[in-house]
Formats: structure tokens, C-alpha cells, sequence
């Protein structure tokens, strides 16, 4: 693709779906953390403060827009 651009149609993992849902994440939260997980993210950004401040992730690093661009 002209930007460099990728589609994952994969299905995530049950494990890591299961993974975050016991740490107490919430529906699209759970799929959005196994999904970082799985392609091996090194950030989320995101301006959801419940992301930002509920659960440390140790796979990746969960910032703010402000904070990665700093």
C-alpha cells in the first residue's frame, strides 16, 4: 500500500483475549490490548484515560498523543 499500510484479518488468540479480560479490562479494551499484544506494538496511543491509567502493560507502552510526540 501506498503508506505502508497493513491488514491483519487474523482472529486474535483466545489466551491473550482471556490474558486481559483477567486484568480486568472491559470489552473493546480486551480486544484492542491482545491485538497490540499479538503484533508485538511497542505503543498504544490513545487519549482514553482508562487505558492510560487503569492497567501497566509490560508487552507495550500505553501514552497519549501528547507524550509520544514529546
Amino acid at each position: 500500500m501506498k503508506n505502508n499500510i497493513t491488514f491483519n484479518n487474523q482472529q486474535l488468540p483466545f489466551h491473550l483475549l482471556d490474558k486481559y479480560k483477567k486484568m480486568g479490562l472491559k470489552k473493546g479494551d480486551i480486544a484492542i490490548a491482545a491485538f497490540c499484544e499479538h503484533v508485538k506494538s511497542d505503543y498504544l496511543i490513545t487519549e482514553n484515560r482508562h487505558f492510560l491509567k487503569k492497567v501497566k502493560f509490560s508487552e507495550f507502552k500505553v501514552l497519549g498523543i501528547e507524550e509520544f510526540l514529546s
